[in-house]
């Protein structure tokens, strides 16, 4: 194997790792939800929307995940860049959505968004080749 195939299958796994991410959230989020419903007669009636629009958005992040890990597997870069591109919108805006209702696990928010994030950018540079080929002189 050479050099190129390594760091392409370290990317392909990355992009696993990414998606992997992604579904942990998701599940967090419905877990979230469920307890929510359970107690949805409690005083706490707008919890339940804050979990309705953060599942949404955690599925379409995973759907974006999803896109993202196609487009490394096929080593589609543009594809995989802007799958991931829309990723990272749609993070940074349930994140700043999440930190204006959090009060007291911001940083852990913050480290573990940008965990998921880095390791989505590891998948897209080393999953998928160069764009531009370089000139033989």
């Amino acid at each position: 194997m050479s050099d190129s195939e390594d760091v392409r299958i370290l990317g392909i796994l990355a992009a696993f790792a990414f998606v992997a991410l992604n579904a942990f959230v998701v599940l967090g989020f419905l877990l979230s939800f469920f307890s929510a419903l359970e107690n949805r007669y409690s005083p706490l009636g707008s919890e339940l929307q804050i979990s309705e629009l953060m599942v949404g958005v955690s599925v379409l992040l995973f759907a974006l995940a999803i896109a993202t890990f196609i487009g490394v597997v096929r080593d589609r870069r543009s594809s995989a860049m802007r799958a991931f591109a829309y990723q990272i919108a749609c993070s940074v805006l349930a994140l700043g959505y999440a930190l204006h209702g959090s009060s007291h696990s911001d940083g852990k928010l913050v480290v573990f968004a940008l965990s998921v994030e880095l390791t989505g950018f590891a998948a897209v540079t080393l999953g998928c080749g160069p764009t531009m080929q370089p000139a033989d002189h």
